[in-house]
């Protein structure tokens, strides 16, 4: 429906159909609905909704998300400036096999100041030592 391929291109049932599908919990549908609204595409640009919808999926352990969502705490966007929480998010999507969060990751750490970027590796350990049932 968003590409149009073998339907009609109908946008608002492109984001409908989108909306629904996040809304039962599929992570690939609310990563891209959270890309329409950090974009604007079909939708009125909404960064808050954009962090909302990434950080839902990123939960799920979806590393685009976790690339996204590190990105919007990176610029600022939709949260406030977190350099800190933006580095243990693309860590998270480095570790998952996202293709661009190693290149994403090295930029964060070369701005963050020696305690963030401590701070942050040591997060990054803690979330990685612990044991989910």
């Amino acid at each position: 429906l968003d590409t149009g391929d073998g339907l009609a291109r109908n946008p608002d049932e492109a984001v409908r159909f989108y909306r629904l599908a996040a809304e039962q919990g599929l992570a690939v549908a609310q990563n891209d609905l959270g890309a329409l609204y950090a974009s604007g595409k079909y939708v009125p640009r909404d960064p808050v909704a954009a962090v909302k919808w990434y950080g839902l999926a990123a939960q799920q352990g979806l590393a685009i998300a976790q690339l996204n969502l590190g990105a919007m705490y990176a610029l600022g966007q939709g949260v406030p400036q977190n350099l800190v929480q933006a580095y243990g998010w693309m860590a998270q999507a480095a570790a998952g096999g996202a293709e661009d969060a190693p290149a994403n990751l090295a930029e964060v750490a070369r701005v963050m100041t020696p305690a963030q970027r401590a701070e942050a590796e040591r997060q990054v350990r803690e979330s990685t030592s612990r044991v989910v049932p």
